[in-house]
């Protein structure tokens, strides 16, 4: 598979029952609820399973769930699957979930993060009733247009998701959204109600910003193994240093999710897989770019598509084993010019690794054990009657046995 990206959703995305089935069938999910009830020193949990969705709509409650859900998610995918992700990247809350999987944030710390996060955005609101709308729109210049419009009136409103090139969400009092969506109504093709709770990505969080700032520079963070897209500015984050500003920034500014993917398509990202509650951001994707690969961990049937695609990319990597051996059997210098050891040194041994290579291609399955055992007894061989020098033959073992999982079973062979 080429390269892929793990994305996680925010607000919105939020359902009763949601991560319930891995709640009962995984320990690793069951482990991640029952420790986040006790870190948040309330029965969240119940609230995900068997609650109201008012109440889990709340935002000091949805996105404390989301991330829960999320990083379930990513912990059973980890396990479950041989895949890595050269990105992770998530829609407003979705980002801090991208930066807890990749181990930047530890899961504690993000769980109380985002609790507080909700907390100091329902506070904001308070004052304010706000809302948001998602516009579907041909030219979204007709939208930002009008929110200046509005805005010169004295008004509150501004885009506060650029969610991709035909869709794009506006936040801010009632009155002033309702007042835009009122005047580019007969010019877009559809508005639609968020379920949200307060105006987020508006200057109406400014207070919000402030105090989750402080609330920020309580933790510490680290480098995190994988490659984390601000919501912010589209682009990777350069240092961990990074994260208390943008986070802080983030509640104020548009999510510019159209450009993230983009910049991500840009880097060779092919497969997209949603690790979160609903297929949002699969769905988005789909539309924007139908000839991605967009999954979502929530979908049975992308799951399965997913495994056939995995399966056959293992097949491939094992078989890539096979292709290193050969590669490193034909590429060494030749220092023995006895022609009879050749033969049975070089050309015989070369031949029973081409056979094992042509055998797997033909059968479309990954090298067994004994398979990869006389793969390395043969190069070890070729190595051995070219004379190649012994801190070369280890380059090349080294290269070749970063294609197995199970490398230390097979490391003992080189070194009798």
């Amino acid at each position: 598979m080429s390269k892929k990206a793990f994305i996680f959703p925010g607000q919105g995305s939020q359902y009763i029952g949601m991560g319930k089935s891995l709640y009962e069938n995984y320990k690793i999910a069951k482990d991640i609820f029952d420790e986040s009830s006790g870190i948040l020193n309330f029965n969240l949990k119940d609230l995900i399973f068997n609650g109201d969705i008012n109440e889990l709509t709340k935002t000091e409650n949805a996105q404390p769930a989301i991330l829960i859900v999320s990083y379930s998610i990513f912990k059973v995918f980890s396990n479950e699957f041989e895949i890595k992700p050269n990105f992770l990247a998530g829609h407003s809350l979705g980002e801090i979930s991208a930066l807890t999987c990749s181990g930047s944030i530890p899961f504690h710390d993000a769980l109380r993060l985002v609790r507080q996060r909700g907390l100091f955005m329902k506070e904001a609101a308070k004052s304010d009733i706000g809302i948001m709308k998602s516009i579907i729109c041909e030219d979204k210049t007709v939208v930002e247009n009008e929110c200046e419009s509005i805005r010169d009136l004295g008004e509150e409103v501004v885009i506060s998701n650029y969610n991709s090139s035909k869709q794009i969400v506006i936040s801010g009092t009632k009155k002033a959204v309702e007042m835009v969506a009122d005047n580019v109504k007969d010019k877009v093709k559809k508005i639609i109600n968020l379920e949200v709770s307060a105006p987020f990505h508006s200057p109406i969080m400014e207070s919000a910003s402030n105090k989750f700032g402080e609330e920020l520079k309580k933790y510490n963070y680290k480098k995190g193994i994988y490659t984390v897209i601000s919501n912010t500015d589209a682009k990777p984050y350069d240092n961990f240093q990074e994260i208390k500003d943008k986070l802080k920034n983030q509640i104020i500014l548009p999510v510019q999710w159209n450009q993230s993917i983009e910049y991500l398509v840009k880097q060779g990202v092919t497969c997209f897989i949603e690790m979160g509650p609903k297929k949002v951001l699969t769905d988005m994707i789909k539309k924007s770019y139908p000839n991605m690969l967009a999954l979502s961990c929530q979908d049975s049937n992308d799951m399965n598509k997913l495994k056939n695609i995995l399966s056959k990319d293992v097949i491939k990597t094992k078989i890539a084993f096979i292709s290193k051996c050969i590669k490193a059997a034909v590429s060494t210098k030749n220092s023995n010019f006895n022609s009879i050891e050749y033969k049975k040194g070089v050309t015989e041994p070369y031949k029973k690794i081409k056979r094992i290579e042509d055998t797997l291609e033909k059968e479309e399955r990954r090298p067994n054990e004994s398979e990869i055992n006389e793969a390395i007894i043969m190069l070890k061989l070729i190595f051995k009657t070219k004379k190649v020098p012994i801190k070369e033959q280890m380059e090349y073992f080294n290269d070749i046995f970063d294609e197995i999982s199970n490398k230390e079973r097979f490391i003992n062979i080189i070194q009798e």
